[in-house]
């Protein structure tokens, strides 16, 4: 017997597997107790899953309802976007929701199952099942997944085109862009070793004021000195960032960081965010010798915090760094996606707020 709990919603399994090889067929009975503001009655389901070396998929399904309660307005009283589309057969006496309570809102695992309802049509049912792996050791990104670089950044820059170059201010849009398009450009060069950190510093503010047909005679090394010292000192999170990790701490997960950022930087950040107190170590890729998404970076990591691959995971939002960089590795991840960005490649897990985590540890 399992429990699954979430918002006060339960839900019972009993599973009968059978084990042939390297194939496992499981049949599951639970039954489907709705949110205490639904109407709905509890709902018994059996499900016949195949595994097979761990990839799971539902061979039949049934979600039995009584024949008084099939009608469609019985079984929407679900949260607004939750059900996408309901096709019901009053014959058989239940119904197949096309994609059901995707972010599983009711159906969250307690260390046991990942239950990603996607059900398909109807003669072609498929579930993912996924063993809930028991993580102790979470490894955070920093810059755009908990500082909130953009907001950060266009703060200081703003404060120092004021104070350095006033004139500039009624083309500070322009600038921007142009900035964070160049930065990006050259940040790419730093990770992949062909630029160094000192001429990264100077180079973007020089290049985006020759683009910008600006003389600055000098300019660039006092804005670059007055950047690397005033942005690390800007607090802008991202929502939710102190409670989920005031969340994981007393649910007595290990926190790190691991960051590409300047390690004097990233110091600063983290200490003047209030960040400090939430994580054991930060590694950075000064420290490293490797720049994420490099395996070196995420082994140095494991070995310098003592920890198993099968008990950590990379939570971050740069999709080659943080993501594919730690997959490659050999740890599990969490795509935090708060643009809801379009990609082909496989996570582990997908969220768009902070807040999401809990739903996951």
């Amino acid at each position: 017997m399992v429990d699954f709990m979430e918002s006060g919603s339960w839900i019972k399994l009993s599973s009968n597997p059978r084990q042939r090889n390297n194939k496992v067929s499981v049949l599951i009975n639970f039954v489907l107790k709705m949110p205490k503001e639904s109407e709905i009655t509890p709902l018994p389901v059996r499900m016949l899953i195949m595994c097979t070396n761990g990839v799971c998929s539902i061979v039949s399904v049934a979600l039995i309802i009584p024949a008084s309660l099939i009608s469609r307005e019985s079984v929407c009283d679900f949260p607004e976007n939750e059900v996408d589309k309901i096709t019901m057969s009053t014959k058989n006496k239940f119904f197949t929701p096309v994609k059901f309570l995707k972010k599983t809102r009711y159906l969250q695992p307690a260390n046991c199952f990942n239950l990603i309802l996607t059900f398909c049509k109807k003669e072609d049912y498929k579930m993912q099942i996924k063993h809930q792996k028991t993580y102790r050791n979470l490894f955070f990104d920093l810059d755009r997944t908990l500082w909130d670089f953009k907001t950060n950044s266009e703060v200081t820059l703003n404060e120092l085109i004021a104070r350095h170059i006033p004139e500039l201010s009624q083309r500070f849009q322009e600038f921007l862009d142009l900035f964070y398009r160049i930065n990006d450009n050259l940040w790419n060069q730093y990770e992949n070793g062909i630029l160094k950190k000192e001429v990264l510093r100077t180079k973007r503010f020089e290049d985006t004021f020759a683009q910008m047909g600006i003389h600055a005679n000098g300019l660039s090394q006092k804005m670059s000195d007055d950047y690397i010292t005033e942005s690390p000192l800007k607090t802008a999170l991202f929502p939710h960032t102190h409670e989920t990790l005031s969340y994981l701490n007393e649910k007595g997960y290990r926190l790190f960081l691991i960051t590409n950022g300047f390690t004097e930087v990233q110091v600063v950040k983290i200490k003047h965010s209030s960040l400090e107190p939430y994580f054991e170590k930060m590694i950075t890729s000064e420290e490293a010798g490797y720049q994420k998404p490099h395996r070196k970076i995420f082994e140095y990591a494991l070995k310098n915090t003592h920890s198993r691959k099968k008990e950590s995971i990379m939570i971050g939002d740069d999709l080659e760094n943080d993501i594919f960089g730690a997959r490659r590795f050999g740890i599990d991840t969490v795509f935090f996606n708060p643009e809801k960005i379009k990609y082909q490649q496989q996570t582990t897990f997908e969220i768009q707020s902070l807040a999401d985590l809990r739903t996951i540890f």
